[in-house]
């Protein structure tokens, strides 16, 4: 299984918070934030036409095809990308 990493730092999380996305609980980021990834509205656009096409396509088909998790893992990518470039 993959280390956790802080999402902000990228350093590895300390015991007992792996299940966080960012350091806090037992003290700040011990390194600088990473830098951002900026993209160009095309790209943001893009992404955003994925995220559609894997929520169309899942809400279209049972539960059963597994496709819920590639959606989740879509919409948490976009809202990462979002984040980053409308903040």
């Amino acid at each position: 299984m993959d280390q956790a990493k802080c999402e902000l730092c990228g350093e590895p999380m300390p015991p007992g918070e792996q299940m966080f996305k960012f350091h806090g609980y037992s003290g700040p980021c011990p390194k600088p934030p990473l830098p951002r990834t900026v993209m160009t509205p095309q790209a943001v656009e893009d992404q955003a036409r994925r995220v559609y096409q894997a929520w169309k396509n899942w809400k279209d088909f049972p539960a059963a095809t597994g496709q819920q998790h590639q959606l989740e893992g879509e919409m948490e990518s976009l809202g990462r990308l979002l984040n980053a470039n409308v903040n």
